[in-house]
């Protein structure tokens, strides 16, 4: 035991943290911020039942009983869908921003449709999102008539055939049950812990910068980054606010059918498979390349909107990382390529405004080229989609360039981003 006087028993007060930040305090804050936001704003389309059912191998293990050891490959599927998208998410926010207006857009002329049709019902856009995830299934039933024997009446049985539709198979008034919106959104696995966390670190980073910003003290280049991807994550969950998230189940609604129906295969497929999370043909391949496909819509602007949304979110995602344009870097060859392709990620994200009038000047020439390669059949369509392939290519690299330029800053930082803001630290948060 201390004796009286010396230091191990002396009596302290409150004991504040210390005033400094080190370099993983600020890579994990920012990892953390991306990983949250990421994790809450990708909402998915239902999985297959398969992946549902989340089943392990297992082995015996005596008294014990079974313990399992390694997710099947269905579970495995689904995990890694859900990482890529993030993954996909955390690069390029941009393309997380288009796919969820262009499902808004798509919910929301399903939902408009639907009450034209039965305007007595309300659909509402959690209907919509529902339906065109993959989440509501008809089950078309045929009465069947048996004769069970000499003076017995006949019976009707049932043969079903499970048929996967949108939201227009909810406005058949042969449809023997319905679902409320309350009943999906109540399928709908929402994590009140995550989403705050993810709410918590978004707010605590802005906070803390702005402070250090008034105080003219420096930040990070990763700092910057994050506070650009919280504004797309804050984008794309807006969109898919009403679109159920994380849910693994179908509802199923019965319809008797009739003898005239039309019984059409390319309709009729087993409840096995999936909505695609991106319909390559309506969104990925008209956001890079806009003239390549021409979707059949009632609403002309759907993919246009959805287009838009994808450059203007690339644009103001890539226009953030020039505001550390003259701050200090390791080297001034680290500075150099900084802004090189930090301009050359803002410029292929104009392509839109330059590559309008190149389709207007292009759009009377006679000549096909690389038409047989493509696909496409008029030069104006050729040379767009060649330049614009360029431009994403450029933008690609542009961006992953950027990327590994703002881990490598941290080989070399200014002595004010390692010094901490009291005030700040109260706020709950990870790191320091």
């Amino acid at each position: 035991m201390a004796t009286n006087g010396t230091v191990q028993d002396q009596m302290v007060g409150w004991v504040s943290a210390p005033s400094q930040r080190s370099t993983w305090d600020i890579i994990w804050t920012c990892l953390s911020i991306f990983l949250l936001c990421s994790w809450r704003a990708v909402h998915l389309n239902l999985p297959t039942p398969e992946e549902s059912l989340d089943e392990w191998n297992e082995f015996r293990l005596g008294s014990f009983g079974m313990v399992p050891y390694w997710p099947k490959k269905p579970l495995l599927v689904k995990w890694r869908r859900k990482v890529v998208w993030m993954g996909v998410i955390c690069l390029a926010p941009e393309a997380g921003v288009g796919l969820a207006v262009n499902q808004y857009l798509a919910a929301r002329e399903a939902r408009d449709k639907a009450n034209r049709a039965m305007p007595d019902d309300k659909f509402t856009m959690a209907h919509a999102f529902y339906a065109n995830m993959g989440g509501i299934t008809i089950r078309r039933v045929q009465p069947r008539t048996a004769q069970l024997g000499p003076g017995v009446e006949e019976k009707s049985s049932f043969e079903a055939t499970d048929v996967v539709s949108g939201l227009d198979g909810l406005t058949d008034p042969d449809l023997l049950s319905t679902i409320q919106d309350v009943d999906i959104m109540d399928k709908s696995h929402s994590d009140v812990v995550t989403k705050l966390l993810a709410i918590l670190q978004s707010t605590w980073l802005v906070f803390n910068s702005i402070t250090r910003a008034a105080r003219g003290l420096s930040i990070s280049q990763l700092e910057l980054a994050t506070m650009a991807f919280i504004i797309c994550a804050l984008v794309m969950y807006g969109f898919w606010w009403h679109k159920p998230f994380n849910v693994e189940r179908r509802h199923i609604v019965v319809k008797l059918a009739r003898a005239g129906d039309n019984h059409d295969v390319a309709e009729i497929c087993a409840l096995s498979g999936r909505v695609p999370d991106f319909a390559i043909k309506r969104d990925l391949a008209h956001m890079i390349v806009p003239q390549a496909v021409r979707v059949e819509k009632s609403n002309d602007w759907a993919g246009d909107l959805a287009f838009a949304a994808t450059y203007t979110t690339g644009l103001f995602f890539s226009a953030v990382h020039l505001a550390a344009w003259n701050w200090r870097f390791p080297s001034p060859l680290i500075q150099i390529l900084w802004r090189w392709f930090a301009t050359a990620a803002l410029v292929t994200s104009l392509s839109p405004l330059y590559m309008v009038p190149l389709v207007m000047l292009t759009a009377d020439a006679r000549d096909r080229w690389a038409g047989s390669y493509f696909g496409w059949d008029t030069p104006a369509e050729n040379i767009t989609a060649v330049a614009s392939l360029f431009m994403f290519a450029i933008y690609i690299i542009s961006r992953l360039a950027v990327l590994a330029l703002t881990f490598y800053c941290f080989r070399s930082m200014p002595v004010s981003t390692y010094e901490g803001v009291e005030w700040t630290a109260f706020i709950p948060h990870f790191g320091s």
